[in-house]
This record gives structure tokens, sequence and C-alpha cells, in this order.
């Protein structure tokens, strides 16, 4: 059975703790927390820092230590033109030692070689620190925004503690075929994040629909990928709702449970 995470983007602007404590009630398998607010990311802005907050720091230590909940990653490293690796340090050490896995990395540079420079510095220092960096492909408005782009910056990069997470909802809207995941190496590809939708344009959630209720073909590429891999659940609430973050948890993780196992029965 695949284990089931959370994205933080489906939840942009709540508070960590409140946050943490949604996924727990929910029963959650696994987190991922926006711990890094990238310059120019609107969206990121609305997010409560945690590193260089102590108080806030030693209270979600102790919230992650008694959830239970797997840490999977860590959101989120953009790799653009003001890539500022100091300034993301503080928050990749302390992801490292509450254990986190990956450190989701997205690229979005014009420039390739500066890009592939410091996407391997960002994989450096996160090697430094036993942290592996997950490269969110593809995201269809970025610079790398098809999957052989995105193995060609980690083959570029050759940083060996970097991997893809793989976002379905773009992966089709750009066209790909689930088959071409068959003939990648199934070590690149630990996680996914899992969403859904139709292929309308506009602005955030970009025709976004729950899990298993788009034009996505989620089975096939759960097919193609690593069996048992962990889910990222990205679905977030609708514009204008007034569901708490507990309750949109829960209704995330019981679509996404019921499309799974709808998924497992048909194998």
């Amino acid at each position: 059975m695949n284990k089931i995470a959370l994205s933080p983007n489906s939840l942009v602007g709540v508070p960590p703790l409140e946050y943490i404590d949604a996924l727990t009630r929910a029963g959650y398998d696994g987190v991922g927390l926006r711990m890094y607010a990238s310059p120019g990311v609107n969206y990121e802005s609305v997010t409560q820092p945690i590193a260089g907050n102590p108080p806030l720091m030693r209270e979600v230590k102790s919230a992650l230590a008694s959830s239970g909940l797997l840490l999977l990653d860590m959101l989120s490293y953009y790799i653009r033109p003001n890539f500022a690796l100091q300034r993301m340090l503080p928050s990749l050490e302390f992801g490292a030692e509450l254990g986190f896995a990956y450190a989701l990395a997205i690229a979005d540079d014009p420039d390739w070689n500066r890009q592939r420079d410091n996407f391997a510095a960002l994989c450096d220092a996160a090697a430094a620190l036993k942290l592996n960096v997950s490269l969110e492909a593809p995201v269809g408005q970025n610079t790398v925004n098809t999957l052989p782009l995105a193995l060609k910056l980690l083959a570029d990069s050759g940083r060996s503690n970097a991997v893809i997470c793989l976002d379905p909802f773009h992966f089709w809207r750009t066209g790909h075929d689930p088959t071409m995941l068959k003939s990648q190496d199934p070590r690149l590809f630990p996680y996914t994040q899992i969403d859904d939708g139709v292929d309308t344009d506009g602005p955030p959630p970009r025709g976004r629909r729950e899990i298993g209720k788009g034009n996505v073909p989620l089975f096939d590429i759960l097919d193609a990928l690593p069996a048992d891999l962990p889910l990222s659940i990205e679905w977030g609430r609708p514009a204008g709702s007034s569901y708490t973050a507990a309750e949109w948890a829960a209704i995330a993780l019981q679509a996404t449970r019921s499309c799974v196992e709808e998924y497992q029965s048909a194998c």
C-alpha cells in the first residue's frame, strides 16, 4: 500500500502547527512541510517562517515527533536567477535535524549553465546534511517544463542525491505519455506527487480536480512508476471555500485513498 502524505501547496497559508495537527487528525502517513519561502513566489510569502524562530522550531519539532508522520519533503527551493544558497541553508539544516528525506526544488532559470551549477550547489549542500534533492517536474510554466529537460538537468549536474518528484498533472498537460516513464531508472522516482485535473488554462488551480476525477491517466502513471512509492497529494482548497485545514486535509486524504484503492483493485 502506498503511504500518503500531503503537500503544503494543498493548504497554502496554514500555520505549521495547525497544518501538522490537521494531517495527524486526518490519519495521513506522511507530511510535506514548507520550510523556506523562495523570494518572488507570491503564495510562499504568506507562510510563517520556521527556521530562525527558536520557539516555533521547538514546537514544530515536538509536534512532528509526536505525530508519527513520515517526514517526506520540505518545500520549496527555487532555482532562479536570484538563487541564494546561503539564505536557504538554515531551513535545510533544520529540516535535516528533523529527519526529512527530501528538499523539493523547482528549476526556473533561463540560463541553463547557471541553473545547472546552482542546482548542483543545492545538491552538494543537501548531501552534506544527508539530504536528497527532489526536482519537481515537469512544471509547465517554468523553464524545466518537460520530463526530458528535468532528466537532462540531473544528468548535467551529476549529483547522486538528485531525484525526480513527478507532477502527474503537468506531466499530462505537457503531452507526455506514461510509457516514457518505464524506460527510466526507478531510483530517480522514489516518490511522486498525486494530482488531477482537466486541461483548462487560467489562474491556479488551473483546472485542478479531485484526485481520480480529472483527465490525468493516474492509473497508467502509477503502473509505470515503482510499486508502492509514497504519494504526496497536491490539491488545494477551492477558491472562496470555508473548509478548515482539518476538514480539507480529511477530504483530500479520503479522495486519494479511494482512488488508490480503485487502482489497486484493478491491478
